[in-house]
């Protein structure tokens, strides 16, 4: 069960920080970039909750599989969204 909430905080724990480089974003770019930035902060929120979710009703049968590929999902995902605000990023520049 440790392994089960030790995946929930570090979901959280990214989420988190992503949240805090679109408030660093939001707050520094122009409107027109500014409302991009809400919707990946939208996009984020959501990820996070579907991978919770996962997480608390895993696949039945292999549990560590289906952890396995939670991680994998939500790594691909993170991957994607730090992509998308580094372009933002460097538009602040």
């Amino acid at each position: 069960m440790a392994n089960k909430r030790h995946l929930k905080k570090s979901i959280n724990c990214i989420a988190d920080m992503l949240i805090d480089n679109c408030i660093i974003l939001h707050q520094n770019l122009s409107e027109e970039y500014s409302q991009e930035v809400l919707k990946h902060a939208e996009h984020i929120l959501e990820t996070r909750n579907e991978h919770l979710r996962r997480v608390s009703h895993p696949e039945p049968g292999n549990i560590k599989a289906s952890y396995r590929k939670i991680k994998e999902s939500y790594s691909k995902e993170v991957g994607n969204i730090i992509n998308d605000l580094s372009t933002l990023f460097e538009k602040l520049s």
